[in-house]
């Protein structure tokens, strides 16, 4: 996979806060507590965080998605 810029990261970050892709966030989910917020205040957060943060968002995002989509299809690690 190419690696994200760092305009790249916060879209898919605000994406991941707009909506969890499985519609049922996890507790453990990074981006549930800005889900709360207004989208203007949400978006202006990710703008600020730095990059390592998205990171650790993005992976997050990416681990439980692998998960969830394999307990979903019923697939063993």
């Amino acid at each position: 996979m190419e690696k994200l810029t760092l305009e790249e990261k916060i879209s898919w970050v605000l994406g991941l806060v707009i909506e969890c892709p499985l519609q049922d966030p996890l507790e453990t989910c990074p981006a549930k507590e800005l889900r709360g917020l207004p989208v203007q205040d949400s978006a202006a957060l990710i703008s600020n965080m730095e990059e390592a943060q998205l990171d650790e968002i993005i992976s997050h995002h990416r681990q439980c998605l692998w998960e969830r989509e394999r307990e979903l299809l019923g697939r063993d690690g």
